[in-house]
């Protein structure tokens, strides 16, 4: 089932504004809810639909943060892919 985040991602005090939704796949897996977003290369999953949510947030977190500290030199290619598309959708982060 394909949703989106609506354009904003909470992790702990950060907010991430979006340029717009975040879609993501929402996948129902024995004892365990997935949502995946295949752009991204970003996975939450969790027991429920919430724990995944957080899951996803706390990688987007993790991710957006990490990037952003490395130099190109030290990303491979894809990564770098991955960080230009994330400063690209993300208009703003605001801590709380």
């Amino acid at each position: 089932m394909l949703l989106s985040f609506s354009n904003v991602i909470i992790f702990g005090s950060r907010i991430y504004s979006l340029d717009s939704a975040l879609p993501f796949k929402l996948i129902h897996d024995g004892d365990y809810v997935m949502i995946e977003n295949d752009v991204l290369k970003i996975v939450g999953a969790g027991e429920t639909e919430v724990d995944a949510k957080e899951d996803f947030a706390r990688e987007f977190d993790f991710i957006y943060r990490r990037y952003n500290e490395l130099s190109d030199r030290q990303m491979t290619t894809r990564n770098m892919e991955i960080k230009m598309m994330l400063n690209t959708i993300v208009t703003g982060v605001t801590e709380v």
